[in-house]
C-alpha cells in the first residue's frame, strides 16, 4: 500500500472514531472555536499526526522497521536537544545519563 494512502486512511479513520465518541459524549462545546484557535487544532492534526505518521511509514518502507525503529529510539534526545536549543531549557544530570544510555544503545544496535 502506499505510503501516502495508507496515513491518509489511518488519520482519517482515527478522526472519524473521535468525532463519533465525542459526539456520544457529554462533554461537547458549547460554540465552535474562533478561528485562531482552529488554524491552531489543523496545525496540531497536520504536523505532529499526519506529517509524522507519513515520515514513520516512509522510514519503514525504505530503511525496514528494524532501523526505523533504532532511529525512532532517538526522537527523546532530539526534543530535549531542541528544547535546550530552541527554548533554552536547562537539562538535568539525569537527563545528561539518560542521553548517553540512548546514545550508547543505538550504537551497541547499529550494524
Amino acid at each position: 500500500v502506499p505510503v501516502y494512502t495508507l496515513s491518509t486512511w489511518a488519520t482519517g479513520i482515527s478522526a472519524l472514531v473521535f468525532i463519533l465518541m465525542a459526539a456520544c459524549s457529554s462533554t461537547l462545546p458549547s460554540s465552535l472555536p474562533g478561528p485562531t484557535t482552529g488554524l491552531l487544532l489543523a496545525f496540531l492534526a497536520l504536523v505532529p499526526t499526519v506529517i509524522a505518521l507519513a515520515a514513520l511509514l516512509a522510514a519503514i518502507s525504505r530503511i525496514g522497521p528494524a532501523r526505523t525503529t533504532i532511529v525512532g529510539t532517538l526522537e527523546p534526545l532530539f526534543t530535549a536537544l531542541l528544547g535546550y536549543l530552541v527554548l533554552a531549557e536547562q537539562l538535568t544530570v539525569r537527563e545528561l545519563i539518560g542521553g548517553t544510555l540512548i546514545i550508547l544503545a543505538v550504537l551497541t544496535q547499529r550494524r
